[in-house]
């Protein structure tokens, strides 16, 4: 079951920590793609499709809504809001809380923090053909346990 909660938060992760605001490049929209978790030793746990909706939630807010599909078919909803400020951005979740920077060669950092002990750090960049591409490391009470990378579209 952590498996699927950790795919649920990181696949939120990947859209809505590259920009705060609804405003920006991202701007708001539907985002789709894949990715994969794998553990430390590079043994894949899961493959998995997502889809996450980005919308306008106020001055600097957006929230993101989002559906990760397993191979098995089972699904798993999310959301996440952010808020950004001169010094980056805050997250709050249905998982936990957090918050990160953008930078100025277009790549992006997170932190966030679950409530159960976890926490997940996530590196994005946004390449020229306009896919998002993330890098996810889950720490469990400060060590690293997998990794989860996806590759994401803007549809809309």
């Amino acid at each position: 079951m952590k498996t699927l909660i950790t795919l649920s938060t990181l696949a939120a992760s990947v859209l809505t920590t590259h920009f705060a605001s609804a405003d920006t490049p991202m701007g708001t929209g539907t985002w789709e793609g894949s990715g994969n978790a794998v553990q430390r030793d590079g043994k894949k746990l899961s493959a998995f499709d997502v889809t996450i909706t980005r919308k306008a939630a106020g001055d600097r807010k957006v929230r993101a809504d989002g559906i990760v599909k397993l191979q098995d078919g089972r699904e798993i909803r999310f959301w996440q809001e952010f808020e950004g400020s001169a010094e980056g951005f805050r997250l709050v979740s249905d998982r936990g809380n957090g918050g990160g920077r953008c930078f100025d060669n277009g790549m992006c950092q997170l932190y966030e923090e679950a409530k159960d002990g976890r926490a997940f750090a996530t590196a994005l960049t946004k390449d020229n053909g306009g896919q998002l591409r993330l890098v996810i490391t889950e720490l469990d009470h400060g060590k690293a346990v997998k990794f989860i990378y996806q590759t994401l579209r803007k549809t809309n």
